[in-house]
């Protein structure tokens, strides 16, 4: 997205600002590359610029293009919503659309943290690591409406659906399955302003049957997350107990593989809690840096500041009176780990940490499938959907 090399001192300024307004403004990552000897170089002296803000514009599709859209859902009798990051702060505009349409709303990966929480029509996710029903209600779909969504796994697609994305971002569109219609907007006044366009009074049964398929499949997988009374422990009891217990404005991370696995399954959202990962990049070792700066960083509005608990060895359960951290690990972070263990945690000594009690040891659980970039290798095996349909009946029902 924007990558510059710093071959003076004199530019360090003014590239370090442009990286940072491209990384804000496009919520994605800026690479600035500074040899070592720049640092060593005398700073220029610069103004101040004004504070780097994301701008927040309001855009939305015409009308006449809302109105091609809502004949086309109009028409249909299975919609169904397949919803992303692009969503975030679009939660009850999009559910009452759902409503509106009689239509199951299926998430991605990235979208979970948006979409899950106080939703009567989620049918869970889709990919290799998601529920077999939301798989399921995109299949018996005749209407797919993408809505800030870029899941890129064309065999999780229905082939024979008609399909309508929006995103505000228009290179996106149709990217990852052929379009029929695509719209530039935001997703939040989009789906405001195409709710009153579609006719009340819609069946139900395609929403029925998602919705009942979704509760067998969630049953199935929280018939895993039990306590067998048997050591080690499974790490979906583990997951699912730290859901119940962490505060209801926790930041959770996980790292790829298992952990995310875990965390997409059985991992509760809400209104305030937030799930972070390296679901793009794939890359290892990401949880405990991203739980470190959720930690440091700024918190909401109403956040009463104080002494947060956490560990660097294990999830553990947060302050309730505290926004938590939950940091799910991954065999990457060996390096990490015993460089904090060298240098002590939070100013505390090496020993403080080796005298700790042992931490509980985890069962190997769920596939290694921990990144979005993951779930595409199953079913693109030779056997077509047949092979998405075997493996989603192994990740959570027939």
């Amino acid at each position: 997205m924007y990558t510059e090399l710093v071959s003076d001192a004199s530019q360090l300024p003014w590239v370090l600002e442009n990286a940072m307004r491209a990384a804000v403004e496009h919520s994605d990552v800026a690479v600035v590359v500074v040899p070592g000897d720049i640092f060593y170089a005398e700073a220029p002296d610069r103004r101040p610029s004004a504070p780097i803000r994301a701008a927040r514009p309001v855009v939305i599709p015409q009308e006449e293009d809302l109105r091609v859209v809502a004949d086309l859902l109009n028409a249909s009798q299975r919609v169904t919503i397949l919803a992303g990051a692009g969503a975030a702060g679009a939660h009850d505009e999009v559910v009452t659309l759902a409503g509106r349409l009689q239509a199951p709303i299926v998430h991605a990966l990235r979208g979970k943290e948006h979409l899950e929480w106080e939703n009567p029509y989620d049918v869970g996710m889709t990919g290799l690591i998601g529920f077999s029903s939301g798989y399921r209600a995109m299949l018996k779909a005749d209407v797919l409406l993408i809505l800030g969504s870029d899941f890129p796994y064309r065999q999780f697609y229905p082939e024979d659906a008609t399909v309508i994305q929006v995103d505000l971002r228009g290179g996106q569109l149709g990217r990852r399955t052929a379009l029929d219609v695509g719209l530039v907007g935001d997703v939040r006044p989009t789906a405001r302003a195409l709710t009153p366009l579609i006719a009340e009074g819609r069946n139900s049964r395609h929403l029925d049957a998602a919705l009942k398929h979704y509760r067998r499949a969630r049953e199935e997988l929280d018939d895993l997350a039990t306590d067998d009374g048997k050591t080690p422990i499974h790490p979906q009891y583990l997951t699912r107990l730290v859901s119940q217990h962490a505060a209801s404005d926790a930041i959770f991370t996980a790292d790829v593989g298992s952990p995310t696995v875990m965390a997409a399954r059985y991992l509760e959202m809400t209104k305030a809690r937030r799930l972070v990962g390296s679901f793009n990049h794939g890359s290892m070792a990401n949880a405990m840096p991203q739980a470190l700066g959720a930690r440091r960083g700024p918190r909401p509005p109403g956040h009463r500041a104080g002494r947060r608990r956490g560990t660097l060895h294990a999830p553990r359960r947060s302050d309730h009176s505290d926004p938590g951290e939950l940091a799910h690990q991954g065999g990457g972070l060996q390096q990490l780990v015993a460089e904090l263990r060298r240098t002590g945690d939070e100013g505390r000594g090496p020993a403080d940490l080796r005298d700790r009690p042992p931490q509980p040891q985890l069962r190997r659980g769920g596939n290694g499938h921990g990144t979005d970039r993951d779930q595409g290798r199953g079913p693109g095996r030779p056997g077509g959907r047949r092979g998405a349909d075997a493996r989603h009946r192994r990740a959570g029902g027939p």
